[in-house]
């Protein structure tokens, strides 16, 4: 299976750490700025240290480092980690490969049903989990262990990004002042313009051709504690950088909680994100 870690994190009470998680020493600060695109002659959001992985899909992304220093962050994500998961179908406990080999499909778990479009598309910012995380998964996650729905989906596509946007300041290069925190804007025509605005820090796709899994399949296990993991340590849930890391990008702010419905603001092209 292809893995972005080679280590496995384990709370002290024996418990996988998501490799989807972040950490506080992958917390980064990189100074944000406008700068103008001759060809398209407009401005758009750039750190003032580019690099080419930086955007996707003509979007800037959230940066975060990936050594697993700190303390470990359950309600926060690691956006890189995220997006390649996303991208590649890969698990978000293990980094494992979630397409089955017999037919393709990617297995994931929700909490109930996923969010669906207007037209009943349904959609999701979660990782897909492989069959040898779920048993894991529904012992360690509370609201699964009270109701799980585990699925195989035929294909993804990109539908939409959780991000924040910024506005440009007076100055050369002008610099960014952040207006919006974690914005909902789906990917088309319509938003195009935002998107030069925005950073993002959670992605969403749009799943086609969901079918539902043998109930058998959803057995909770608790796992034992390994002696050889590394354990990690958590950060105080109630503590003020839990609710919100910043940084001069914005921190992260994007949590795991990913069975909500897109709420609050959105970038539909029809206003000025307010």
């Amino acid at each position: 299976m292809t893995a972005l870690i080679d280590a496995v994190h384990r709370t002290r009470g024996g418990w996988r750490i998501p490799d989807q998680n972040l950490w506080t020493g992958e917390v980064e600060e990189h100074a944000l700025a406008f700068a103008f695109d001759p060809a398209a002659g407009a401005l758009f959001l750039t750190y003032e240290n580019p690099r080419p992985a930086d955007w996707e899909r003509g979007l800037l992304w959230l940066r975060h480092g990936q050594d697993r220093s700190g303390a470990y962050k359950w309600r926060a994500i690691n956006t890189p980690r995220t997006r390649r998961m996303m991208n590649e179908h890969l698990c978000m406990v293990c980094s494992g490969s979630c397409r089955q080999k017999k037919d393709g499909r990617t297995t994931w778990l929700f909490v109930d049903d996923p969010p669906t479009t207007p037209d009943g598309t349904p959609i999701t910012n979660l990782p897909p989990t492989c069959p040898d995380c779920v048993p894991e998964s529904l012992a360690t996650c509370p609201r699964l262990s009270e109701r799980a729905r585990l699925v195989t989906v035929a294909k993804t596509r990109p539908f939409a990004v959780t991000a924040d946007l910024y506005e440009p300041a007076e100055g050369f290069p002008a610099p960014a002042v952040k207006v919006r925190h974690e914005i909902h804007i789906p990917y088309g025509p319509e938003t195009a313009y935002w998107l030069r605005f925005a950073l993002g820090k959670q992605p969403w796709l749009a799943l086609d051709d969901v079918r539902d899994q043998p109930k058998g399949r959803l057995r909770r296990q608790t796992p034992a504690p390994r002696e050889e993991t590394a354990v990690g340590r958590h950060e105080d849930a109630n503590s003020p950088t839990e609710k919100e890391v910043t940084g001069k990008e914005g921190g992260t702010g994007s949590t795991n909680d990913q069975q909500q419905k897109p709420q609050g603001d959105h970038a539909d092209g029809k206003g000025k994100g307010k």
